[in-house]
């Protein structure tokens, strides 16, 4: 039988510090977290490990004193390098890609050994603080290729960055305000963003991406073509020993979680909203519905069918008000350029506004957290397949078609200890059943 405890190894976990000292710690490791989100703009992790006073120094077979010590402060560079044993790796490995001490480290212990654990984070986690990383000057295009520019120009990342194309163009304004630092102006541009969809129209029906960071790289993705990815990997829920042919792991532990309730649904207009807009140039008052069924046909789900809502509470539940974004930011460079494209929108409030809200909503309306074996092949935004056993008096259990199904890693921790055993922990989002 196949042990289905995969072997992770720590091959590298050095600290340089500020001093220029760097010491390994990897031999020393009591427990590391490591996470990602599709909420978060930076990877994080917390490590705790021992100094018993034999520090592994470069060129040095020996040091007991701690004036040699790293010196541990803020900012502290940290190269991490994990496998498993098949083809799953987490790298942060470089100059450019390592991971830094985002708090003082936590120190507990006495005269022979100390306990340390410390926060970590990506680099651009810290510049994006920096007032020369501001978002201070004027973008106009696609805004996919906006945030590309972002990422390379201000925040000034040399990760490999993974944009999906919009469909829409958007003019932004430069502003030396907080409101201009980088992830900040990112997340507001992931709301006004409209997917290019191959099947469907998707102007008017959906909207919305997520910007987040793996081990790999830089992600801008839309929520619906992350819902439409082929699963990487297929786990199971089972009373046997043996992991069935076809699946890639035993999922040990699950929980659907409790979702949003139907008020906080109805407040937040999920499911059938309305739009009311003003037109600057033309005084025209425009009051529009849009509901999930409408939504529905330009939209991707990950499972077949959206919760059912009764009929007779199946009304708008939410009102945004909006005056067009016309004639404010026209496009051009010359004068005679922006005159011409004065009453173009630039906005186009009436696609996006409501369908953006509906969509992140519907997303995080089915929560279900899973614990696997850890594999660190797996990242936030995946998409995975979990089969579920009906409950049933029957002798032979069949798969449950309400709860099996496609999911998307929202969120995940590795936990890493020398001891063992390791796990993932996801946390695990779909839209709609079956």
């Amino acid at each position: 039988m196949k042990d289905l405890r995969p072997e992770i190894q720590v091959k590298r976990l050095e600290i340089l510090s500020n001093n220029g000292k760097s010491v390994e710690i990897s031999s020393g490791l009591a427990q590391l977290y490591y996470y990602e989100s599709i909420l978060e703009n930076s990877v994080k992790a917390d490590i705790t490990y021992a100094d018993t006073g034999s520090r592994n120094y470069p060129g040095e077979t020996f040091s007991s004193s701690e004036a040699n010590d790293a010196d541990l402060q803020y900012a502290e560079k940290v190269f991490m390098d994990i496998e498993d044993e098949e083809t799953g790796r987490v790298q942060f490995i470089t100059p450019e890609t390592c991971l830094h001490f985002i708090t003082r480290p936590k120190i507990v212990g006495n005269t022979r050994s100390e306990i340390i654990s410390a926060n970590l984070a990506s680099k651009e986690y810290l510049n994006n603080q920096f007032e020369s990383a501001r978002v201070s000057r004027t973008y106009e295009g696609k805004i996919s290729e906006t945030i590309k520019r972002i990422l390379r120009n201000h925040l000034q990342t040399s990760k490999t960055i993974f944009i999906e194309d919009t469909l829409n163009n958007l003019k932004i304004d430069g502003r030396i305000d907080n409101s201009s630092m980088p992830f900040q102006v990112i997340r507001e541009l992931s709301k006004k963003s409209i997917p290019i969809l191959p099947s469907k129209t998707s102007e008017g029906y959906t909207a919305g991406y997520f910007f987040f960071e793996t081990s790999d790289g830089y992600h801008f993705k839309s929520i619906d073509n992350l819902l439409s990815q082929t699963p990487v990997k297929k786990y199971i829920m089972n009373n046997t020993i043996d992991l069935p042919f076809g699946y890639d792991g035993k999922i040990l532990k699950y929980e659907f979680r409790e979702g949003p309730s139907i008020i906080n649904q109805m407040k937040a207009g999920t499911y059938n909203s309305t739009r009311i807009t003003f037109n600057p140039i033309t005084h025209e008052y425009k009051r529009e519905s849009i509901n999930a069924n409408q939504q529905n046909k330009g939209s991707v789900r990950s499972g077949k069918n959206l919760p059912n809502i009764p009929e007779e509470l199946n009304q708008s539940t939410k009102t945004t008000f909006s005056t067009l974004d016309i004639g404010q930011m026209p496009y051009g460079i010359s004068i005679d350029d922006q005159v011409q494209t004065s009453e173009q929108e630039n906005f186009k409030v009436r696609e996006i506004l409501n369908q953006s809200i509906m969509r992140y909503n519907q997303l995080f309306s089915l929560p279900l957290t899973v614990t696997i074996f850890c594999d660190v092949s797996l990242h936030a935004g995946d998409m995975i397949e979990c089969v579920f056993p009906e409950v049933s008096s029957k002798q032979t259990q069949t798969l449950s078609k309400k709860k099996s199904g496609r999911y998307l890693v929202t969120d995940l921790c590795h936990f890493i200890s020398p001891i063992g055993p390791n796990y993932t922990k996801m946390i695990l989002a779909r839209d709609s059943y079956g």
